[in-house]
């Protein structure tokens, strides 16, 4: 291009434009104020902004199609399944558990897969293991209470009601002294104390008739 006062001013690219009318690279044949803006980082019509008019998510000044996180929640794009959801949050272990990239509160429909994923993982399913153990023994214990009073048949048809302390040895119910105790047991294993005491009375009836 050659100048009113004779000089010249090269257009090295070819484009039509020199930098003294705005190519902002003389380089590049593709770059000068008429050039169509492209996304991808550079500014091709030399307005000062690269890739103007495209969409910016997260505001971050860096457009989504040459952003890697579009959201800005810490997980790339690549295994973001929410890219462009919610923005500048943190995807961690209290706000995305499956870390998709989708606030589990918000925007994951998944979360009750992950929490399944974290019910079945090694440290959960060691305790509750320890928990089904102690029930077990719990359970266990339970059940010797219960039988440590059990009905015996006499040769009349009578029943009697014994106390058993060990599982080598039983205490007959026979005094009064020994009634309260009676009531107690029975009551431990779902007898009312009424009913319990009527078991031990009628018992006591009986044994006086045979004697």
């Amino acid at each position: 291009e050659v100048t009113e006062d004779g000089s010249i001013i090269e257009d090295e690219d070819g484009d039509g434009h020199t930098v003294d009318d705005g190519d902002c690279d003389d380089g590049d044949a593709a770059v000068h104020p008429q050039a169509t803006e492209i996304c991808d980082g550079i500014d091709q019509n030399c307005d000062g902004i690269a890739d103007d008019g495209f969409t910016d998510t997260d505001g971050d000044k860096q457009m989504d199609c040459v952003d890697e996180d579009d959201d800005n929640d810490g997980v790339p794009d690549s295994r973001d399944l929410c890219p462009t959801g919610i923005t500048n949050w943190k995807s961690d272990k209290s706000t995305d558990i499956d870390g998709d990239g989708c606030m589990d509160s918000a925007e994951d429909e998944s979360v009750p897969n992950a929490l399944l994923n974290t019910i079945t993982g090694s440290a959960f399913t060691t305790l509750m293991a320890a928990s089904v153990g102690i029930l077990l023994v719990a359970a266990a214990v339970m059940a010797r209470r219960s039988r440590s009073i059990s009905p015996r048949t006499y040769s009349d048809g009578t029943l009697e009601v014994e106390s058993t302390m060990s599982e080598t040895g039983s205490l007959e119910v026979q005094q009064e002294g020994e009634k309260e105790d009676g009531v107690r047991k029975l009551s431990d294993i779902g007898y009312s104390p009424e009913v319990a005491k009527a078991i031990l009375d009628a018992e006591e009836e009986a044994r006086r008739r045979r004697n």
